[in-house]
């Protein structure tokens, strides 16, 4: 072996050991999401905030999920104990600042927020410190932002900016004018027909009359909720626009999936569709089954989770829906016959008809979809679905797809067929049943007796 190759061999032996140095002390071990929903999702969480966790995994996919579905997070062993030591190195103010930085860098914000106000303790002037925990200084004087603008400048928060009193003042006025101009516009009025009916007066309600549920409003996004019922907590997934965050009467859209299906792959086709006009609940069947055969339990779950729903949003109640793929839409038609008086239409995708049972007294529109060469459900089961509905009084719109090729794409969701059923139902609204009103008895009039003595035989 020559003098060269043995310097190359050295060379090569140094790079990498200078390689592993560099790179042993900043691994970090795996990092653990456990989800609402049970998942479990390993790798190295880049980013942990308010709002979201950004995770990388091992295979390098980048994937965030909301804040409000994670249950927990657990660090691997190398980082927390990087952190610990740094923690316990710290002695100054300006030593927190650095780590809480370091945590920042690093996506930690929580971990990072409570370094800068450890610096505070040690030193309650630290600049550094206090602009990063968003405080505004004022003649000498550290506010949070919140006391700045409010006590200071005599702000107020809407929508997420601060503005003036006068400025809220001219927009609730501008809200105000646009309103009375969209209801002179449009002529929106409740008339209240009299009608008599011998001596009582009767007044028959109007079928526009708006109801409410008056929930205040929660977050927007999607969450992971659960609601307990008879048979212990049954969980839902819930989508909510911003809009409706705010208190504003929100549609609700209650849709169920199929057989060993589940929520995310209903509201992939349905949040496009209908994700921005109303809110949509999407519950977890147990085993991946909705009980057609003893529906009583899964009925009474999901009219426990629209009432939990109508506590927290402000829900229209005057549109309610239900929509149903596959064994969900058996499903639909189990519950949306006999609760006409809560959904306000009901769409049946790829299902059919169960027992006619049990109907409400408000006959609920249905929708019906389904392709002519299902496998998994004949397109018969369809057709008996409109038969029985129509006949029952209930008004019933049916799309049967000529054709088909006979296989599983058949039985799946279109983002079409979704579309169709929402421009149908979102068109219902729930009135009351108007009562006929019952004409006044006559009063019997005596029968004139008939005179024997001319329908008597001569004898």
């Amino acid at each position: 072996m020559t003098r060269r190759h043995s310097k190359l061999i050295l060379l090569s032996v140094f790079i990498f050991l200078v390689t592993a140095f560099l790179i042993t002390p900043a691994a970090r071990g795996e990092d653990v999401i456990y989800l609402e929903n049970g998942q479990v999702v390993k790798g190295r969480v880049l980013e942990n905030t308010k709002k979201k966790v950004v995770i990388k995994t091992r295979r390098g996919i980048v994937t965030t999920f909301p804040k409000s579905e994670v249950e927990r997070i657990e660090y691997g062993p190398d980082f927390e104990k990087e952190l610990k030591q740094k923690f316990q190195k710290a002695r100054t103010a300006d030593d927190f600042f650095k780590l809480g930085n370091w945590c920042k860098e690093s996506g930690e914000d929580e971990e990072a927020e409570k370094c800068f106000r450890k610096a505070l303790e040690k030193n309650p002037d630290h600049e550094g410190a206090r602009k990063a925990l968003g405080y505004i200084r004022h003649e000498g004087k550290w506010y949070a932002e919140e006391d700045y603008y409010t006590n200071v400048k005599g702000m107020v928060r809407h929508k997420g900016s601060w503005i003036t009193k006068k400025e809220l003042e001219e927009l609730k006025l501008k809200k105000e004018r646009e309103k009375a101009a969209r209801k002179e516009k449009t002529g929106q009025k409740v008339i209240r027909v009299a009608k008599k009916n011998g001596n009582k007066i009767v007044r028959s309600k109007s079928s526009s009359k708006k109801r409410h549920s008056k929930g205040r409003g929660g977050a927007a996004g999607t969450h992971n909720l659960k609601v307990k019922t008879d048979d212990g907590e049954r969980k839902y997934v819930l989508t909510v626009p911003k809009w409706a965050a705010s208190g504003k009467p929100a549609p609700l859209v209650v849709l169920l999936h199929g057989t060993n299906s589940r929520p995310s792959y209903m509201l992939q086709f349905w949040r496009p569709v209908a994700g921005k006009d109303a809110i949509l609940a999407a519950p977890w069947a147990i085993a991946g089954k909705w009980s057609n055969e003893s529906p009583e339990k899964d009925i009474k779950f999901v009219l426990a989770m629209v009432e939990q729903v109508k506590k927290r949003y402000n829900i229209d109640l005057n549109r309610i829906y239900v929509a149903g793929h596959s064994r969900g839409g058996f499903f639909t038609f189990t519950i949306g016959v006999p609760h006409g008086d809560v959904f306000a239409a009901c769409g049946i995708l790829a299902g059919g008809a169960n027992y006619y049972r049990n109907p409400s007294e408000r006959r609920a529109p249905f929708y019906i979809w389904i392709v002519e060469r299902d496998p998994s459900v004949p397109a018969s089961s369809a057709r008996d679905a409109k038969a029985v509905l129509e006949k029952n009084g209930h008004e019933v719109l049916y799309h049967e797809v000529p054709g088909g090729n006979g296989t599983a794409a058949d039985h799946e969701l279109t983002r079409a067929c979704c579309q169709e059923c929402w421009d149908f139902m979102k068109k219902k609204k729930w009135a009351p049943v108007e009562k006929k009103e019952e004409e006044p008895e006559k009063k019997d009039e005596p029968k004139k007796e008939k005179d024997e003595s001319k329908t008597e035989k001569s004898p």
